[in-house]
């Protein structure tokens, strides 16, 4: 995989947002985002090729657009990091500065309705949304999935390991308790069902997983009972699988081109994971608990086998929002739109660039 400087990267980009901004006729390109619980930096292979998990679905994303070896996520905690995935703002501005948890009595706050989400933005312009799997931000009606954006919700609503856990499908319970370990398979098939059924209009699936947040469960088709201490390896093969299923869905329904698909984590490990030799750990501002791998895929705009080691914090991802979300949050109609909806393709491609430039 060859690394790329700073003026490739800038030339390559501005093509790409060139694009975006100028070829209206175009169909809009549809977006995946797939953000794993407390994965380490160390648990994509691609990232640590020298470690103890295997991920060759991981590893082919990768080697086919773009890993970024020094993503930065806003906090080592869950809720905040979401929230800043989500909307663009650093976490004491969308205001998530803890984590929601029912078992702790953490239940009065949430993701604002007043926060515009790129859920909404997009969904604004035509496209289908969904979210399947960990929300955590906001388990009362408030803060809801279908409060910010999202047309389906299916998951549970904060870690899997808080009380009670449950499934809620948009705001309904319907299943206590809960068999944790089909969870990675379930919400990758309800991701692929939803692209199945919405395949001829624009669509946005937010896919947070839960694992390998603990406590781990694994599928029986992954468990290796005759190695019982590798849970975790095996939990992480699951979870490779399945973005390798919604990868090859979208190429055998011709979608794979027309797709931007981003994969990260939400902070770095708890006990067991893999930070690849960073010092800290989720709950600690070191490297290893903020620092989190991520891969970006949409063949024909983003180049393959693309590495760059420069330095990019999670909330300047949607930034380049922040204009039209202002003027929307305060019931202002925006006088020009930076960059269009439908031309969400080239996000991470500007965000590159704007790092590249300082």
């Amino acid at each position: 995989m060859k690394s790329i400087s700073r003026i490739q990267l800038v030339s390559f980009s501005l093509f790409a947002i060139w694009q975006s901004a100028f070829a209206q006729d175009d169909t809009p390109y549809n977006i995946i985002l797939i953000v794993a619980d407390d994965m380490g930096y160390g648990e994509v292979s691609a990232f640590l090729p020298e470690g103890r998990f295997e991920t060759p679905r991981l590893d082919r994303m990768a080697a086919e657009g773009a890993m970024l070896t020094r993503f930065y996520v806003p906090t080592p905690y869950c809720a905040l990091s979401r929230g800043t995935f989500l909307t663009g703002r650093y976490p004491f501005r969308h205001s998530v500065v803890g984590n929601p948890s029912p078992e702790s009595g953490q239940n009065n706050f949430g993701l604002p309705r007043s926060e515009i989400t790129i859920a909404e933005l997009l969904q604004s312009k035509g496209y289908a949304t969904a979210a399947f799997g960990k929300w955590h931000l906001g388990h009362r009606d408030p803060w809801l999935p279908r409060s910010q954006g999202f047309d389906e919700y299916y998951g549970i609503l904060y870690s899997n390991d808080m009380y009670p856990v449950q499934l809620v499908r948009n705001e309904e319970v319907v299943e206590y308790p809960v068999a944790q370990g089909k969870l990675s398979q379930l919400y990758t098939d309800l991701t692929i069902n939803f692209i199945e059924e919405n395949k001829d209009q624009p669509f946005f699936v937010y896919l947070p997983h839960a694992m390998p947040h603990k406590p781990l469960a694994v599928s029986d088709n992954f468990y290796t009972p005759e190695t019982p201490d590798n849970l975790y390896e095996d939990v992480i093969a699951e979870l490779d699988h399945c973005v390798g299923q919604v990868l090859d869905f979208l190429l055998r329904s011709e979608l794979d081109r027309k797709t931007l698909v981003v994969f990260t984590s939400d902070n770095g490990p708890n006990q067991g994971g893999s930070t690849g030799g960073l010092r800290g750990m989720k709950g600690r501002v070191w490297d290893g608990g903020m620092r989190v791998p991520f891969i970006a895929r949409l063949p024909g705009v983003i180049p393959p086998g693309v590495k760059t080691l420069i330095r990019l914090p999670a909330w300047i991802c949607f930034r380049r929002f922040a204009p039209w979300s202002e003027s929307m949050r305060h019931g202002i109609e925006p006088s020009m739109e930076p960059i269009s909806c439908p031309c969400l393709r080239a996000q991470i491609m500007l965000v590159l660039v704007r790092q590249s430039l300082e």
